[in-house]
């Protein structure tokens, strides 16, 4: 590639785009890799894995929609409070602190709703709980 530059005064632009290619050599280490040829719009969805009864989990996956840490505290403590013999549930205390918090979410410029940004954050709990009708998130 170096003599084909030399050829064309170093601007990369007047190679064939075929010579290029055949030049690129790719080292592609784990993580999130997107290799897209000609590609105008990628778009990248993650998500974050809840373990049922693994507060650590519910915990990052709430702070990493929005919510702060003493947030996400807060909404384990009320799925304690709300449940029974040692198990947590989602009761009115907990929907009372997710609906709180949905709207400090969505007050930082997250572009959601609050209806929607509640939605989603009780499903997180869902998760957390083992429903089984939790969504990825």
């Amino acid at each position: 590639m170096r003599e084909q530059l030399g050829q064309v005064s170093d601007k990369l632009e007047k190679l064939a785009p075929e010579q290029i290619d055949k030049s690129v050599t790719l080292h592609i280490y784990g993580g999130n890799n997107v290799i897209a040829a000609a590609a105008h719009n990628i778009n990248q969805a993650g998500r974050d894995v809840i373990i049922a009864g693994d507060t650590a989990s519910l915990a990052k996956a709430l702070i990493d929609f929005g919510a702060k840490k003493k947030d996400a505290e807060l909404i384990i403590d009320a799925l304690e409070q709300d449940g029974s013999d040692g198990k947590p549930s989602l009761g009115k205390k907990t929907i009372g602190v997710v609906k709180t918090i949905a709207g400090k979410i969505v007050s930082t410029g997250k572009q959601i709703s609050v209806s929607a940004a509640t939605s989603v954050i009780t499903q997180m709990i869902l998760q957390y709980l083992g429903s089984s009708s939790g969504i990825a998130v």
